[in-house]
């Protein structure tokens, strides 16, 4: 399985498969907008 391995701004870091949809990834990448991101379980 390929993908990549995000620190996310709580400190953790995340291992994010390629087969993420394009809005939760859009969504990581975005300025603060008050919106939260649900990641399923990978």
């Amino acid at each position: 399985v390929g993908g990549v391995m995000v620190a996310m701004s709580d400190g953790s870091v995340q291992f994010i498969t390629d087969s993420i949809a394009l809005p939760p990834w859009r969504r990581l990448h975005s300025k603060d907008d008050g919106q939260t991101v649900s990641l399923p379980n990978q």
